[in-house]
């Protein structure tokens, strides 16, 4: 049985690697639930990613990629009706990243039911999915209908919340379908901004709150940034600090944390009795693999081996 299973965006970042006016860009491969994936494979763990890219140069790349990091790639469709989609990452004095898409029309959102594999779907621990694939019809049906067959096959349902308003036509869908898609999920991440646009509050405690009471989620992380996170797990709720590094991209930083969170979960058998220290240990863990993925440029080629995490963490613990 595969570890983890995620569907969704998979996509081309073109990062910059100069700071001049004309600026000169690295292509790596992106999208946040391959990121999951490429990170719980750096840490051992078996994946497979569902998805669709272009009959291209870039879609080559990413299903190469791909299996270089030990990702299944059965379940990776190629398309000739429109281009692998691409995105241009741009970088502040601090590092803190943004994104310009290219996906009017992408590959990734071409994805549909009837080229889902429903046996391999079955065949998973934890599945994994965030919103972008939710922005278009077509899969976000797929999408959908893969996390119903999930968990009626009884994988652990995991979600990011990864909001790009930008990708969606109208936000009020986008609200819709997140929410839609909190119905069925067992583990939710969300930054605060996220936290705030569902839930109209500003203090995370409070919008956590409201997450919980309404959708019954047991396991509730805020990413917090440098800040560390907030977290819920069943009926208790703290905070777990980050730790200090030497920021240059903070691309794939929230999905590192979110790979980080299933690794740990992955590896604790009795996971509805874990004691609240093992808990923070998991959490500090996924704090010191996003903190270690910002220090160097791009998503895949950032994430670290685990004997680097361990090391790190030996260092400079936080607990």
């Amino acid at each position: 049985m595969v570890h983890v299973t995620a569907i969704g965006e998979i996509l081309i970042d073109f990062t910059p690697v100069s700071s001049t006016d004309t600026p000169t860009y690295m292509q790596h491969v992106g999208g946040a639930p391959a990121n999951v994936l490429a990170v719980l494979s750096k840490l051992g763990k078996e994946t497979a990613f569902i998805g669709k890219v272009g009959k291209d140069n870039f879609g080559a790349y990413i299903r190469r990629i791909l299996k270089e990091f030990h990702i299944d790639t059965t379940q990776v469709v190629e398309t000739e009706a429109a281009h692998t989609t691409i995105t241009f990452v741009h970088l502040d004095e601090t590092g803190d990243r943004s994104f310009t898409f290219y996906r009017k029309l992408g590959a990734d959102t071409l994805l549909s039911v009837e080229e889902l594999d429903e046996a391999s779907i079955r065949n998973t621990e934890v599945f994994h999915f965030g919103s972008i694939s939710l922005t278009h019809d077509t899969s976000c049906e797929a999408t959908f209908q893969a996390v119903k067959i999930a968990k009626e096959a009884g994988a652990l349902l995991s979600f990011d919340v990864n909001l790009r308003e930008d990708v969606w036509d109208d936000v009020n869908v986008a609200r819709e379908r997140i929410e839609k898609a909190l119905t069925y999920v067992d583990v939710v991440k969300f930054s605060e901004e996220e936290l705030t646009f569902l839930t109209g509050e500003t203090d995370v405690e409070k919008g956590a709150a409201k997450i919980r009471e309404t959708y019954h989620i047991p396991y509730i992380f805020v990413t917090l940034g440098a800040a560390g996170c907030y977290y819920m797990w069943h009926d208790f709720s703290s905070y777990v600090s980050s730790y200090i590094v030497y920021t240059i991209d903070t691309t794939g930083a929230g999905d590192a944390f979110m790979g980080s969170i299933l690794y740990g979960i992955l590896q604790s058998k009795t996971l509805p009795t874990l004691s609240i220290q093992e808990v923070e240990e998991i959490i500090s863990f996924a704090n010191a693999v996003a903190a270690l993925t910002t220090t160097k440029l791009g998503a895949f080629a950032s994430f670290p081996k685990l004997e680097d995490v361990k090391a790190f963490i030996g260092e400079n613990s936080t607990l």
